[in-house]
């Protein structure tokens, strides 16, 4: 026994000590960062990236503004009309002899019809063109032999094909971040042309710009090859590189006496050689002329990927791998440059262009260049998340500081501290020493929880602090149901040790049962949400499996190693409700379910998104609005700023008095710029004076998270509730199941309709990132609560199978009023500390958790027990009316 207990209590220190290490350059780092010792800028820099990731809400990062060259996209879209107008004249039987060309100063394309027996189906082609309104209505007997015919592109078409284009970029960048793995960034339009991107922690612009926001356009161009083939020692045939006839390779210079061909251009080229001293690889640039024609781009790609080539020291190689229709155009490049060389290029640099000697129709092929392999490894990345359909050029960069300001994270970080001490007291005064030894399996939890942040590399946010916190609350949770189980057993004459070991293993059922369910919702979050809720979630689930671990594992060590070394431990006197109590829950049902319905209607109806409702009070990280950018005379807290107007969502430019102010049209009127730019001047004479600020610049900015988020959250919902629904007819009944998950839809409507009225009356915020991330908590939550009351339903069931029904779940829930009052009121503690002193960046997170936890616990005696109640009744008299029909369970039905 004592060499078993040893082991486990050497587990319990192997994992502290490992946690312990791998957040100690996070705890270093901010010791640092708030001047408590001192660190060179370098050493830093070396404990940031050592440290958990934190947000932009927690420590800002890079801000970066880039704008699309409209005049060259312009240009572009123009030559892709002519290409295709010219590519529909060769495909014609016979194939039309003409010359199309584009004209971008005029808009416009210039087609030259070669043969007067070609003039008719060319201009049978242009009509054609003409339905589908890319081109003007035309004179069909202009249309000539060798006479040019100008055709001025459709204005509106373009216009509209050029803001599809500025869309499909900003859609480009949040899948390459998305895929990089960056969490809670932030990429929106900003007016017409331009994208804002901002990513968490990152403190070097150009960083950001040469990796994350490249261009990555990958095309493929035909190389001047020579005129006469040479034959290979192989005997094959092929025409070879003549750059070098009209240009230095080594410096792209044209050669004394020569111009470059029409058509061609003199590109930079990435070469590697191997130091025939050292063995090393270094690269070298040459040059290559290639044509200005582009044959072929990467928008067909499908998919790319890296290995190693064995046969050239490891050298990476990038694999791509076409669409069916990117593989169709491939063969027909190959064949068109049989026998010639190829050049690929990436963001206008050759980094490969081989010899064709065959005709590639399977639709794949690889770049060798002079990239390292973590290099390759975001090249293949970047390429599977799609070239940028556009040129972008960088406007601004900067670094910015975080969102919440420092003021509120330090008020944020007060709060929790100020409140897990209270719950900590809590513990040790209300269980005596198995509080205290709670408190330590607490924190060794918590320091798990951040231990596998730190190996996973997740991003810390406001909402994974949320996530953390219900953690933390199951945690106290799981402790509570087990000593208040071992108060039971002692209560019933069991010696110390017996309570123990009854106590853990009648507590075993119901915490691993309302752990897993919470664990359905929060792996389906994981695989089905975006990144705005993946820092919840991944918390989340570790805090899960850590909750198991200390409330299972390392409370039972600990007392048992407490037990054998003092031979006794106190598990408190005091308790709210004394044994016995029964208080008749199911007899109040008809007005709970009144109530319930009452406002369960009143909070569908107020966020119904029609008229005459109110709708969703939906803020800028849903709608998008207005970015202002404005300068203060004399420096001022982002929270001076937010406390004054919560609409407002801020960023200060770190070291300058210049702040990004974030909001939501004022109107949504065609003048809805103009009005919301003379609100926040309005604002900002009234906040700071006239004469202390000043507007560099205003406009409109999309929204961070569209359509598709609110789509994904939905369908992860309802997953997880059908997750939860089938787990709870495998370890229950289908009843229990559906009891369960209605009360928990409950919880989320009226929590989310209560939060939305409260905000029209000024007293809550609008909906944002973090107001959904604290609905998630509620998701988890609920079904935990539900599902502890419920277990004791099903293990009174089975001890007292001749109890009626009505009876059974009320002394279920009576005999559960203990843990529910100590485990609610230690979560409410730190949310009412968190609303009262967390600051302006926690108000409304710690809001929606308070009424959703209070909702949660309501609806588990007085919405899930009761339906438990009268759906197996009902289910009693179908049963008894139709003998044909499905039976009651044998659990519910000894019962009924």
């Amino acid at each position: 026994m004592k060499t078993e207990l040893n082991v486990r209590l050497g587990i319990v220190a192997a994992v502290f000590i490992i946690s312990i290490w791998l957040i100690w350059p996070t705890f270093q780092y901010f010791l640092a960062v708030s001047g408590k010792i001192q660190a060179t800028p370098e050493e830093l820099d070396t404990l940031r990236r050592k440290s958990i990731p934190l947000g932009l809400d927690l420590q800002g990062g890079v801000d970066v503004l880039l704008e699309v060259d409209e005049a060259k996209l312009k240009t572009t879209k123009i030559q892709r009309y002519a290409d295709e107008v010219a590519n529909t004249f060769k495909q014609d039987s016979p194939p039309i002899d003409a010359t199309v060309e584009a004209a971008p100063d005029k808009e416009a394309i210039i087609v030259t019809v070669n043969k007067p027996e070609h003039v008719r189906p060319a201009a049978a082609i242009l009509k054609r063109f003409q339905q589908q309104q890319i081109l003007p209505t035309f004179d069909e007997a202009a249309l000539q032999a060798g006479k040019p015919v100008e055709l001025v592109i459709n204005r509106e078409l373009l216009k509209q094909d050029i803001e599809k284009t500025v869309d499909s970029a900003l859609k480009v960048i949040r899948d390459r971040v998305d895929k990089l793995g960056v969490t809670q960034p932030v990429v929106v339009k900003q007016g017409a042309n331009r994208i804002r991107v901002q990513l968490p922690g990152e403190k070097d612009p150009e960083m950001v710009v040469k990796t994350i926001i490249r261009p990555a356009q990958l095309e493929f161009r035909a190389v001047r090859a020579a005129q006469q083939p040479v034959i290979d020692s192989d005997g094959r045939e092929r025409y070879p590189d003549d750059s070098a006839s009209y240009i230095d390779i080594t410096t792209g210079k044209v050669l004394e006496g020569k111009q470059i061909p029409a058509g061609y251009e003199v590109r930079p080229m990435k070469i590697q050689k191997r130091d025939p001293a050292t063995g090393e690889l270094r690269t070298e640039t040459r040059y290559v002329l290639v044509k200005q024609k582009i044959e072929m781009t990467g928008e067909s790609l499908a998919d790319s990927w890296v290995s190693l080539d064995p046969t050239k020291f490891n050298q990476p190689i990038v694999h791509l791998e076409f669409k069916p229709e990117g593989a169709k155009r491939f063969e027909q490049v190959t064949r068109q440059y049989e026998h010639k060389p190829l050049a690929v290029l990436l963001d206008g640099v050759v980094y490969t262009a081989p010899n064709i000697n065959q005709v590639i129709s399977e639709g794949s092929c690889i770049i060798e260049g002079a990239f390292d392999l973590e290099e390759a490894h975001n090249l293949s990345l970047i390429l599977k998340a799609g070239a940028l359909p556009a040129e972008l050029v960088t406007k601004e960069k900067r670094t910015v500081e975080a969102t919440l300001g420092a003021d509120s994270i330090r008020a944020s970080v007060y709060a929790l501290f100020v409140g897990s001490a209270i719950v900590a007291a809590y513990m040790v005064i209300y269980y005596g020493m198995a509080g205290l030894i709670a408190d330590i399996a607490l924190l060794i939890n918590v320091l798990i929880i951040f231990a596998f942040m730190k190996l996973a590399s997740a991003t810390l946010t406001l909402s994974g602090i949320g996530g953390i916190l219900l953690t933390v609350g199951m945690a106290v949770d799981a402790n509570i149901l087990i000593y208040e189980r071992i108060r039971e057993e002692l209560a019933t004459g069991k010696t110390l040790r017996q309570a123990i070991h009854l106590g853990f293993g009648r507590a075993f059922s119901v915490i691993f049962d309302a752990n897993l369910t919470t664990l359905i919702s929060g792996l389906t979050l994981l695989q089905f949400g975006t990144q705005s809720v993946k820092g919840f979630a991944l918390s989340l689930n570790i805090g899960i499996l850590a909750t198991l671990f200390t409330g299972l594992f390392c409370t039972h060590a600990l007392i048992d190693a407490y037990v054998a070394w003092r031979k006794n431990i106190s598990f408190g006197k005091f308790q709210w409700l004394k044994p016995g109590v029964y208080l008749d829950f199911l007899g109040l049902r008809k007005y709970s379910y009144v109530w319930s319905g009452a406002l369960f209607l009143a909070s569908l109806l107020y966020i119904m998104p029609f008229a005459p409702f109110p709708g969703s009070n939906w803020g800028v990280d849903f709608e998008g609005g207005l970015l202002t950018d404005v300068q203060l005379t004399k420096p001022m807290s982002v929270q001076q700023l937010q406390s004054a107007h919560g609409d407002w969502r801020i960023q200060k430019v770190a070291g300058e008095n210049m702040y990004l102010i974030r909001m939501k049209f004022a109107t949504n009127s065609a003048d809805q710029i103009a009005k919301t730019q003379e609100e926040v001047k309005k604002r900002l004479d009234k906040l700071v004076g006239p004469e202390n600020y000043k507007i560099l610049g205003s406009e409109s900015v999309s929204n961070e998270v569209g359509s598709e988020f609110t789509r994904t959250a939905m369908i992860a919902c309802i997953i997880a509730s059908v997750g939860i629904l089938i787990y709870m007819w495998f370890r229950f009944e289908f009843l229990f199941g559906f009891a369960a998950v209605a009360a928990l839809f409950h919880d989320l409507i009226i929590t989310y309709g209560v939060f939305n009225m409260l905000g029209d009356l000024g007293w809550a915020g609008e909906v944002t990132l973090d107001v959904v991330s604290a609905l998630l908590v509620i998701l988890g939550y609920s079904v935990n609560d539900t599902i502890i009351i419920f277990d004791r339903v099903r293990e009174n069931m089975k001890l007292h199978p001749a109890t009626p029904l009505r009876e059974l779940i009320n002394r279920s829930i009576c005999e559960s009023l203990n843990r529910t009052v100590n485990t609610v009121g230690t979560v409410l503690m730190v949310l009412v500390i968190m609303l009262l002193i967390g600051g302006k960046g926690l108000h409304d997170f710690a809001l929606v958790l308070l009424i959703g936890i209070i909702k949660g616990t309501y609806s588990s005696s007085f919405v899930a027990s009761p339906l438990l109640f009268d759906l197996s009744n009902y289910a009693k008299r179908r049963a008894a009316k139709k003998p044909g029909a499905q039976r009651l369970s044998p659990m519910l039905k000894e019962n009924a």
